[in-house]
């Protein structure tokens, strides 16, 4: 598997080698196979030897002993057994985010570890998070030109060259906006490319413009990179879902955080109280029905008005007409069929006088047969004139009717208001 070496990391991590190597004692890969990897040195970044003892400490103790070196055993071991061999790789992010890779795996035909060695880095996958190897080659033309000239792979190309010439990502990222972080500048300046990985890792999330797989979302308690140094115009945002642990005051570095208040339930409205049911009534019949409505009271009958006598009264106009009062008449000579009758008309005073029927002012009554007349107060004589009340007894209505032929005032009988 000589994909793990790579002379320009090799020579620049050693610069006792470089100068062997420039003195043509020997090439920077021979030196490696005769003594680098005895001594423990570390063939390229995707062969951390520190990190890989660090993290297999069975392996150490066989190295210490001397059977064997970290990096034999990786390749006669390791890869198959699914070990990680550089900080940067995340074998289940890998497999979660590459279908085909995890059902080979599933089925036993390798590890996540030697997809990646024998065919991911030269295919357009997902590696890591942060790296998308389709995207760095769209977003870097001349890489694209390269991986299909054949002259390397693209994950070739940004561990030994991309990651340190600031190259875009395609995702959002851009490596020259980590040029003043020196958690990453000292990475690079050494030649940790594994710990410049991570410290990428670290921080690409926060950055405003990166994008995200899109089933991937980041733990609440993912660590908060507080001591990165952006370039200048540049600040980190908290993501969505992670939480400022509290206490921590966040640097200018980071936009300001908005706090989000906790949603108060609504109080649940309360269940109408229900109505208590009616008693039951003494005895064994049911229950007391509905209240009975209460009778109307009947309305009292009018009292009839007392006829008034003669004279001005000070009421308005007529009422209604009173019946004709048949009484006997003693000393009349007409006996049963006799009749007073009050005519009184024009009084004069605004009200109005009634008679039996109708007659105009100036009617004689002296024509009356077996009539009596007597003129209350008047003038005398027996002509209806204005203001003068005479009593006529012995006639009948018809007998005053015949008097006008039916016309003048009409009056009713009695006296009006």
């Amino acid at each position: 598997m000589t994909q793990f070496f790579v002379t320009s990391s090799y020579l620049s991590q050693n610069p006792d080698v470089a100068e062997a190597v420039a003195r043509g004692l020997f090439t920077a890969q021979q030196h490696f196979e005769l003594h680098g990897k005895s001594e423990g040195r570390s063939p390229g970044p995707m062969f951390d030897t520190d990190y890989y003892l660090a993290r297999n400490p069975d392996v150490a103790d066989a190295v210490s002993g001397g059977h064997l070196t970290a990096y034999d055993h990786f390749l006669t071991h390791g890869a198959g057994e699914g070990r990680v061999s550089f900080e940067a790789f995340d074998p289940e992010f890998y497999l979660a985010h590459n279908a085909d890779v995890a059902a080979a795996v599933a089925e036993a035909k390798l590890t996540a570890m030697e997809h990646l060695i024998r065919f991911g880095q030269s295919e357009a996958r997902r590696i890591s998070l942060l790296l998308n190897l389709g995207d760095y080659i769209r977003a870097n033309r001349d890489v694209a030109e390269a991986v299909e000239a054949g002259r390397l792979t693209a994950m070739d190309h940004f561990l030994n060259h991309g990651i340190g010439e600031g190259r875009d990502l395609g995702n959002g990222i851009v490596l020259a906006d980590f040029a003043n972080d020196p958690i990453f500048t000292q990475a690079l300046a050494s030649s940790q490319i594994g710990q410049a990985l991570a410290r990428l890792e670290a921080v690409a999330p926060f950055m405003p413009e990166f994008q995200a797989p899109a089933n991937w979302t980041p733990a609440a308690d993912l660590p908060i990179p507080t001591d990165f140094v952006p370039v200048e115009g540049k600040t980190l945002v908290i993501p969505e879902g992670v939480q400022v642990p509290e206490g921590m005051t966040l640097p200018d570095t980071f936009m300001p955080v908005t706090p989000v208040e906790p949603e108060v339930p609504a109080e649940p409205e309360p269940e109408p109280e229900p109505e208590p049911e009616p008693e039951p009534g003494p005895g064994p019949g049911p229950g007391p029905g509905p209240e009975p409505e209460p009778e109307p009271e009947p309305e009292p009958e009018p009292e009839p008005e007392p006829e008034p006598g003669p004279g001005p009264g000070p009421g308005p106009g007529p009422g209604p007409e009173p019946e004709p009062d048949d009484r006997d008449d003693e000393g009349d000579a007409n006996g049963a069929n006799a009749k007073t009758v009050d005519i009184l008309i024009g009084l004069g005073n605004g009200n109005t006088g009634m008679i039996d029927d109708y007659l105009a002012l100036g009617t004689d009554l002296s024509s009356l047969i077996g009539g009596q007349m007597e003129d209350v107060n008047g003038n005398g004589d027996s002509i209806i004139d204005v203001g003068e009340s005479i009593v006529v007894t012995g006639v009948s209505s018809a007998d005053l009717s015949s008097l006008s032929g039916g016309n003048g005032f009409g009056f009713g009988l009695g006296f009006g208001q």
